[in-house]
């Protein structure tokens, strides 16, 4: 999955054991923000994209250069993937997220997602409804702290997930991601 610069164009390449399709699905999709807009800022929309275990759903930081044009706020896009088609759909944004660290639960229910500038927020979603309100409404509190942020969600084979601590010498670990809320069992070492 490839997002072109300065469009909402995203486009799938299919990868078999043949190679790589040279001649992608694309879906026009999404967040787009011209560099005018930005007072000559670049927008850095969709750097980072990550998949659901099961392929069924894309999540792609769009990170709008705020610090410098405080009026756009980063976003979180959150897909439907067609792994057959290569086809995205139904997108909803997580508004107000640090857009290039968020990770999925192994199970693909739960979104995990950092917020904040300096000061760091991480939060948990539950998207299983595949409805923006009730998405946003699913939002849970579970760490905020000064100055430092976890970052980067990756999952352990045994379906932990695992994020570095900023400015700090620190793992932070979600024990059972799977499960709603501060039951998700997120600790620091």
């Amino acid at each position: 999955m490839a997002h072109e610069w300065h469009t909402n164009n995203w486009h799938a390449y299919l990868v078999t054991a043949a190679g790589v399709d040279t001649i992608p699905v694309t879906t026009v999709i999404g967040n787009q923000v011209p560099d005018s807009s930005l007072n000559n800022y670049e927008s850095l929309g969709g750097v980072t994209a990550r998949f659901t275990n099961d392929g069924k759903k894309m999540g792609s930081g769009v990170f709008w250069d705020n610090w410098n044009n405080p009026a756009l706020l980063d976003t979180l896009e959150l897909y439907d993937f067609n792994n057959a088609t290569g086809v995205l759909s139904n997108r909803i944004t997580i508004p107000d997220s640090i857009s290039q660290i968020f990770g999925f639960s192994p199970d693909g229910t739960k979104l995990y997602t950092a917020s904040g500038t300096y000061d760091s927020w991480e939060y948990q979603y539950d998207i299983s409804s595949n409805n923006q309100s009730i998405i946003l409404s699913t939002k849970t509190l579970l760490f905020y702290d000064e100055y430092w942020i976890i970052g980067d969600f990756q999952q352990t084979p045994d379906g932990k997930l695992i994020g570095v601590k900023t400015y700090k010498d620190t793992v932070a670990i979600i024990y059972n991601p799977n499960l709603p809320g501060i039951s998700c069992n997120l600790d620091f070492y």
